[in-house]
C-alpha cells in the first residue's frame, strides 16, 4: 500500500504546508529558502522508507542550482539519483538524469554534467533490459502541471501511473488525475 507523505514523517507536524511553501518559494524565485526546506524534507523522508526522498533531493538540487550554488546542488542531484537507482526506478533515473545534465550544460557546468551523465550511464541497465513502466501513452494523457495537494511540478514522463488516468505525485504521493 502506498503511503502518503504525511505518514512518512511520523511524530512531526504534517509536511504538506512546508512542501507546498517550498514549491511556492521556487515559483517566486526564492531559491535559497526553497532549497533549505527541500533539504530538510528530503532528509526526513529518507528515514521511514525513502519513497519520496529522491524527488525531494532532486528538487533541493535544482533550487541550489537556480540559486547559483552548483557545488551545493551536485550532492543532492547525486543522492536523488542514487536513491532512484537503489529502488530500481531506472526509467526515472534516465529521464531525471537527462534533465539535470541539460540544465547543467545550459549553465556552462560541463564537468558537473559529465559527472551526472557518468552516474546515470554506469548505473542503469541497457535500454533493452530496462523494465517498462506501466501507464498510458503519455502523449494521449494531459496531466495538470502541478499537484493540487503540494504544488509540486508534475511531468507525465516522470510519474508513476496508478491507472490509465491517474498518476502519483512524486513529492507527496497524492493522486493526480488527468484533465
Amino acid at each position: 500500500m502506498r503511503q502518503a507523505l504525511g505518514r512518512l514523517f511520523q511524530g512531526t507536524a504534517s509536511p504538506f504546508p512546508a512542501l507546498r511553501r517550498a514549491h511556492e518559494m521556487m515559483s517566486l524565485g526564492e531559491y535559497a529558502q526553497a532549497a533549505m526546506t527541500f533539504e530538510q524534507l528530503a532528509c526526513a523522508a529518507e528515514a521511514p522508507n525513502g519513497l519520496r526522498a529522491p524527488h525531494l533531493h532532486l528538487q533541493a538540487g535544482r533550487a541550489r542550482l537556480l540559486n547559483n550554488q552548483p557545488a551545493a546542488a551536485l550532492p543532492h542531484f547525486k543522492r536523488g539519483l542514487e536513491l532512484l537507482i537503489e529502488n530500481g526506478r531506472y526509467n526515472q533515473v534516465y529521464r531525471a538524469g537527462q534533465r539535470i545534465v541539460q540544465e547543467l550544460k545550459l549553465r556552462g557546468l560541463e564537468r558537473e554534467a559529465r559527472e551526472i551523465a557518468a552516474l546515470v550511464g554506469t548505473s542503469i541497465p541497457a535500454i533493452a533490459d530496462m523494465p517498462t513502466e506501466r501507464g498510458p501513452d503519455v502523449a494521449a494523457v494531459l496531466l495538470p502541471t502541478h499537484c493540487e495537494s503540494c504544488g509540486g511540478p508534475v511531468r507525465a514522463t516522470e510519474v508513476e501511473w496508478l491507472d490509465s488516468r491517474t498518476a502519483e505525485c512524486p513529492y507527496c504521493g497524492s493522486p493526480v488525475r488527468a484533465l
